[in-house]
């Protein structure tokens, strides 16, 4: 019994040592999980984006996929307490491509459940963005169909009379401007004054030769 108490509370012990991610020789792709411990990767991700998981173990393993608020859980117990979206278990190797449901903070938890021995673990986890295709405006609600029609009516109303009348003016002002005359240049010549030589009367019948006053000849 002694020697039973001892063995479990020394498994307990590696338990609590290895703790939370307690990973030994990670190089590139490659890590060695110790006994009763447990590697995550977490990755921030939206709805309908992808994670491509890829794990191959020498021995049976655990893999995880966990929330944020799954994998605080599993901190807090040390590990006792499993809750998660989805498991695989008692695994060698993976293959999966999992689809995001809901935005938010997501864990690949490998897990290395033997009390004794270690795991050489090969992983890949790659992130599949996704975006949305682009599509040209469609519009299939009957209000919306509605809507664009008033709208092209009520364009042609206002805006064909305003055009036509543009139009119409603008021509009126063309034509009226070249029909317009232009006002004539009025030059005014001052007529010479012609005095009689003889008595100095003033002449104002132009057309005569002689003075109706004394009769004399006039010089014009």
């Amino acid at each position: 019994m002694k020697n039973k108490k001892i063995a479990i509370g020394t498994m307990l012990l590696l338990f609590v040592l290895s703790g939370f991610f307690n990973v030994a020789n990670v190089s590139a792709e490659q890590i060695e999980i110790p006994p009763t411990s447990w590697f995550s990767q977490g990755f921030d991700v939206d709805c309908k984006d992808e994670l491509e998981i890829f794990v191959s173990s020498s021995k049976a393993i655990n893999v995880y996929v966990m929330n944020q608020e799954q994998l605080d859980t599993l901190i807090d117990s040390d590990g006792l307490t499993w809750e998660y979206i989805k498991r695989w278990k008692d695994m060698t190797y993976l293959e999966y491509t999992y689809v995001i449901q809901i935005d938010g903070v997501y864990h690949v938890v490998i897990y290395n459940k033997n009390l004794v021995y270690s795991r050489i673990v090969d992983y890949q986890i790659t992130v599949n963005y996704y975006y949305e295709p682009y599509e040209p405006y469609e519009p299939d609600d009957l209000s919306d169909r509605y809507f664009l029609e008033r709208l092209f009516w009520w364009s042609l109303i206002i805006f064909v009379p305003i055009g036509i009348v543009s139009i119409v003016a603008v021509v009126f002002i063309k034509k009226h401007k070249r029909k317009t005359p232009k006002e004539p240049t009025i030059q005014m010549k001052e007529i010479p004054k012609i005095y009689c030589p003889e008595c100095g009367i003033k002449i104002i019948d132009m057309t005569k030769d002689y003075c109706s006053q004394c009769g004399s000849k006039i010089i014009k």
